[in-house]
């Protein structure tokens, strides 16, 4: 086990899914950073897209886990998909309309 550097989000994608989700009612609490370090894959591809002068961020969708990620009685709560595919739906729709 190894530990993963902290992933430094992109400010202006953070603005631009602040904004985006700001009339989705499924979303009731919206953190621009928490204390947390995410995985290796996940800081791995933020640092790249980033060196490539790219924005990239990760998004949460927090729900209550027996158990962890790579437990293998890991089980997803399906409950929180609507809440994840939303905000993608308003992300992508904020983004075309800026175009």
């Amino acid at each position: 086990m190894g530990e993963a550097p902290n992933a430094v989000c992109s400010d202006e994608l953070i603005e631009v899914v602040k904004e985006a989700v700001k009339d989705n009612g499924y979303i009731t609490d919206f953190k621009e950073a928490l204390p947390l370090g995410a995985s290796e894959d996940v800081t791995m591809m933020i640092e790249r897209v980033q060196e490539k002068n790219g924005k990239a961020t990760y998004m949460l969708f927090p729900y209550e886990l027996e158990y962890g990620h790579h437990h293998p009685k890991f089980d997803l709560d399906e409950s929180v998909l609507h809440v994840a595919v939303s905000t993608y739906i308003d992300i992508v729709n904020s983004l075309m309309k800026n175009d």
